[in-house]
């Protein structure tokens, strides 16, 4: 195409129809593909090659579909591209071959369920979260007590915590 374009002095009107002389029995494609793949080459330098789905389809063997769909089925976790890596095939072939099957990776189970054991992992976090929250409560609890007494014993520190920290428990202290 690249050829039939530049021999018709890049004029696509005249490449359609210098492309129908030359090649008879192709499918003719319009202008704008003539001048889009001229551009493509002219801004990338190169062209990106085509595969038809059914050239697809012969390259891909029934043991490799059959690999394919064990592997995700004793491993429905793995990524497909880990899948490709352990079978050695492309990721995109994975993919295809999980869509034809009418599987999708990553969304094998419908639902997620709890484990057996995922009752004892939250009770832990949530026990470690109280123990976390007491000791922040603790902290704060001593350290206003600590500026309260301070805030009695000198005035000028309870004038400093009232205008930068400007809470109402200060109020109460008095002048």
């Amino acid at each position: 195409m690249v050829y039939v374009y530049g021999f018709c002095d890049d004029n696509s009107v005249h490449a359609v129809a210098e492309y129908q002389q030359r090649f008879p029995n192709r499918r003719i494609p319009t202008r704008r593909v003539f001048t889009r793949v001229y551009q493509t080459l002219r801004d990338t330098g190169t062209l990106h090659g085509v595969r038809i789905a059914a050239e697809r389809d012969v390259n891909e063997g029934v043991d490799e579909r059959e690999g394919i769909v064990q592997m995700v089925q004793s491993s429905p976790r793995a990524s497909t591209r880990r899948n490709a890596r352990r079978l050695r095939v492309l990721h995109t072939r994975v993919w295809r071959t999980l869509h034809a099957e009418g599987m999708y990776p990553y969304h094998v189970q419908r639902v997620q369920h709890l484990a057996p054991g995922d009752f004892a992992q939250r009770l832990k976090f949530y026990e470690w979260l109280n123990v976390l929250n007491l000791y922040f409560c603790v902290y704060w609890l001593i350290w206003f007590q600590l500026l309260s007494l301070l805030c009695i014993s000198m005035p000028s520190i309870y004038h400093f915590a009232k205008f930068f920290l400007n809470n109402e428990p200060f109020n109460t202290l008095g002048d």
